[in-house]
Formats: C-alpha cells, sequence, structure tokens
C-alpha cells in the first residue's frame, strides 16, 4: 500500500515538472494560428487541392506532447500529398471555436469536399495511416467544414473553458461571501431580537415583583 502511494505521489511529481508543449522551430508540420487559417489552409473553400489532417493541442495538454514526432513523422511518410497542420487552440481561440475543439488532443480529417471528420482511434502512426490509407474516417458522421464562428459552440467552449476556472473560483468567493453576509445580518437581527425581547421579559418580572411585595405590605398593613 505504502508502495502503490509513493509511486502515485512520484507520478503526480513527474507530470507537474512536465514543460508545456512547443513544436521544434524547424518542423515540417504546417503550424497554423488565427491569423493564418484561412490563407493557409482555405478550408471552407470551393477547389480544395489537398485533404488536411489536423492536429488541435493546448500547451499544458500532458497526452499531446508525444504527438509531436508522431506528426512530425507523419510529414514524412505523406510526403505533400496531404498536408498535415497543427495549431494550439487553447491560446488560439478563433479557430478553436469555429471548428468546435472542446478537448484536447483533438484530430480533424478534412476531406476535398470540405466535409470535416473527427479522429477518435489510439493515437500511434499505424492508426493514424490506416485512417487516412483506408479512408476510415468515411465511416464516420461527416461535418461541413465552417468558414465563420459557431457562436453557440463558442458560448459552450467559454462555459467549460479551463481559462474560466478563476472566474468561476472568484464568482463562487463572492456568492459563498454574500450569503455569509446575509445571513450574518439575519442573525444579528435575530440576536438582536433576541436581546430585546430577554430584556422586556426581566423587565415585565421586575414589574410584576415590584407590584407583588407592594400589595404583600398593604395586605400586612
Amino acid at each position: 500500500m505504502k508502495f502503490k502511494l509513493l509511486f502515485v505521489i512520484m507520478v503526480l511529481c513527474s507530470s507537474q515538472d512536465m514543460p508545456d508543449l512547443e513544436f521544434p522551430k524547424q518542423t515540417p508540420v504546417i503550424m497554423l494560428n488565427d491569423n493564418n487559417w484561412d490563407a493557409i489552409t482555405h478550408l471552407g473553400n470551393e477547389g480544395l487541392e489537398k485533404p488536411w489532417f489536423i492536429f488541435f493541442w493546448a500547451p499544458w495538454c500532458k497526452g499531446c506532447h508525444r504527438i509531436v514526432k508522431i506528426w512530425e513523422e507523419m510529414v514524412t511518410i505523406y510526403n505533400g500529398t496531404i498536408n498535415i497542420g497543427a495549431i494550439d487552440t487553447y491560446n488560439q481561440e478563433l479557430i478553436g471555436d469555429r471548428i468546435g475543439v472542446t478537448k484536447y488532443p483533438t484530430f480533424v480529417f478534412f476531406d476535398t469536399d470540405n466535409r470535416m471528420y473527427f479522429y477518435n482511434e489510439s493515437t500511434n502512426i499505424g492508426n493514424f495511416t490506416q485512417f487516412v490509407d483506408e479512408k476510415k474516417y468515411l465511416h464516420l458522421e461527416p461535418y461541413d467544414t465552417p468558414k465563420e464562428i459557431d457562436h453557440f459552440k463558442k458560448w459552450l467552449r467559454r462555459i467549460f473553458s479551463l481559462k474560466m476556472v478563476p472566474v468561476y473560483v472568484v464568482v463562487a468567493f463572492i456568492v459563498v461571501l454574500t450569503s455569509l453576509c446575509i445571513y450574518g445580518n439575519k442573525q444579528e437581527k435575530k440576536d438582536k431580537s433576541e436581546a430585546k425581547r430577554v430584556k422586556l421579559e426581566l423587565f415585565r418580572k421586575s414589574l410584576e415583583q415590584q407590584e407583588r411585595e407592594e400589595y404583600l405590605k398593604k395586605k400586612r398593613d
């Protein structure tokens, strides 16, 4: 049991030390961003010459790190017959919102007919190449490649984005603090009301005692 606990702690510590994902400066992968996406890919336009296979990643995504070398190998394998691209849609949010990226890593194959297919198999070179060579993507549900942002998807993405966690924490803190203040005010009013009631009750008993004593005194006289 102690060994298992130690192992878990070591794994957690090692994962925390993992640096943010970065592609090499001389990578053969086509690096995309919000600004160059339309100019380079032409996705969503008529007459697309080559398919695209794009890796959507985030710098903090631990599962994305080992994909870098695999994705560079994909460039070598397809040698320009398919465009192999990658984009950090955690920091380049416009394209992430447009395509509907909600998790990392995400892989999307864009065919020349401007249909896109979300890859959902194991992330190894064999499965990636089979997906392309055997056209396994045709067995998946196709989506039209959007030219503009789907604002509903953008809204959902904002709600569930990790970037919103600090906002949620602050809002929760404000709600809790406000609730405590309201409860405290109510409790304070309740305490004051109770203190006033006790004071009046003591005053009433004091008057009753005084009247009783006066009555007994008159009776003795």
